[in-house]
């Protein structure tokens, strides 16, 4: 489904990116793991449009977006949760999802219909779906930080994504939220078909939630296969791992 092709990316002659390679196989759940520093914010936001390349190419689906914009890129199928949450703090958990999904089907600028009224049950299985629903009229900003992540989950999938890009999913839970979220994401591969991708420093919760995890070094990958294969690299265990198996 997605293919990163030596990726390239320098901020002021610092080289964040220099030739990162992954594939995301359809259905896949992918880890990204490195350090801070090793370029993984840095390639989903290539993925993503919101940077752009110095080198190499982005497929999705065997079509070139390196070039594309932010929204085209959505539009394709590809959606993210942010490392920092994004949402309307102000506006209800009904009204933040309801946005993405009247924004999704162009009807935003729809001036003969009460916007309160469009896209309510599209809206309510998409809380439901994520175990929000009996929050809906909440305002968003008092929501638990927990339960905010899991908005910025709902409101990525409002884009009907193929390929839902999680950037540290549970940087801030507590063990408790981490759970809750970690099985909300196992649910949605299994019952919705979707293929995600996420960076997570909580090792564990890697290993036991991915597929295949991918390992960046300065920028580079050092290898990317089952959890199991990357355990056991050399190579892997004397960067990350401290020599554990």
């Amino acid at each position: 489904m997605l293919r990163v092709e030596g990726i390239r990316k320098s901020f002021d002659r610092f080289n964040a990116l220099s030739g990162a390679d992954l594939h995301v196989g359809s259905g896949k759940i992918v880890a990204v793991i490195g350090p801070n520093g090793a370029g993984k914010s840095t390639m989903f936001k290539i993925i993503t449009g919101h940077l752009k390349p110095e080198g190499g190419r982005v497929l999705f689906g065997g079509e070139p977006i390196s070039s594309l914009s932010p929204h085209e890129i959505c539009r394709k199928g590809i959606g993210m949760a942010f490392q920092i949450v994004n949402i309307f703090s102000r506006m209800s958990v009904f009204e933040n999802v309801q946005a993405a999904v009247l924004s999704r089907t162009r009807q935003a600028g729809n001036i003969f219909r009460a916007a309160s009224k469009m896209a309510v049950g599209e809206t309510m299985e998409i809380l439901a779906s994520v175990g929000l629903r009996e929050k809906a009229g909440s305002i968003a900003g008092k929501l638990s930080y927990g339960d905010q992540k899991v908005l910025e989950i709902a409101i990525a999938l409002s884009t009907s994504p193929r390929l839902l890009i999680l950037d540290e999913p549970t940087a801030g839970m507590s063990s408790e939220e981490a759970a809750v979220c970690t099985g909300l994401i196992r649910r949605l591969t299994a019952e919705q078909g979707l293929t995600v991708l996420f960076c997570e420093h909580n090792i564990e919760l890697v290993l036991s939630l991915s597929d295949e995890i991918m390992v960046l070094q300065g920028g580079k990958t050092i290898i990317q296969d089952c959890p199991e294969a990357v355990c056991k690299s050399p190579a892997v265990r004397d960067a990350y791992l401290g020599g554990a198996a």
